[in-house]
C-alpha cells in the first residue's frame, strides 16, 4: 500500500460515510431529482416565462434563466423534502439500517467514479503520476479504469443525450428571441 492507495481510501471512506448518512433512498432521489429538474425545467420553460412576464418587466432577456432556475430549484427542493419524509418512514422499519448500508456502498461507488473521472481528466491534460507508484498501488488501476469503462459501456446512449441537449439548446435560444 502506497500514498496513492491511502489518498484513494480516504476519499472512498468519505463516500462511505456520506452515503451512510444519506442512505440509498436519498442518494437515488438526489441523483434522480437533478436529472428530472433539468428535464422539467426545459419542458416547463415556456410556461415559466409566461407566468414571470407579468411580474418582471425590463429584464426580458433574463426571463428564461430566471424561469429555469425557479423551476429547477422548486423541483429539487420538493423531491428532497419528499425523500426526507420517505427516509423518516423507512428508518422506522427494519429496512432503515439496510438503506444506510446500501447508501454507504453507493457512496463508495459514486466517489470512486469521481476519483476515476479526475484521473481520466488529469491524464488527458498530460498530467502524469509516478509509474512506479501506480504499478505498486492496489487501488489505482481498478479505480482509474472505472470511468473509461463506464463511458464505453454507455456510449450507445450518448447520441440520445447529445440530441436532447441540442434540442434543449435550440429551445433556450428560441426563448431568448421570442422574449
Amino acid at each position: 500500500m502506497n500514498v496513492i492507495d491511502i489518498v484513494i481510501l480516504v476519499f472512498l471512506l468519505i463516500g462511505a460515510v456520506t452515503g451512510f448518512r444519506k442512505g440509498l433512498l436519498m442518494e437515488i432521489i438526489s441523483i434522480g431529482a437533478f436529472f428530472l429538474a433539468i428535464i422539467l425545467g426545459i419542458k416547463l420553460l415556456d410556461w415559466g416565462i409566461m407566468v414571470l412576464a407579468d411580474y418582471i418587466e425590463g429584464y426580458d432577456n433574463l426571463l428564461p434563466i430566471i424561469a429555469f432556475t425557479i423551476i429547477f430549484v422548486a423541483i429539487i427542493v420538493s423531491l428532497h423534502l419528499l425523500g426526507k419524509a420517505l427516509k423518516k418512514i423507512l428508518d422506522l422499519t427494519l429496512l432503515g439500517s439496510l438503506d444506510d448500508i446500501a447508501g454507504s456502498l453507493l457512496g463508495i461507488l459514486k466517489w470512486g467514479l469521481f476519483i476515476s473521472i479526475f484521473f481520466w481528466i488529469f491524464d488527458s491534460f498530460g498530467g502524469t503520476i509516478d509509474e512506479e507508484r501506480t504499478e505498486t498501488s492496489f487501488l489505482y488501476q481498478p479505480i482509474a479504469s472505472l470511468a473509461p469503462t463506464l463511458f464505453d459501456l454507455f456510449s450507445g446512449l450518448f447520441p440520445y443525450f447529445m440530441e436532447f441537449f441540442d434540442h434543449s439548446k435550440e429551445m433556450l435560444n428560441q426563448q431568448e428571441v421570442n422574449v
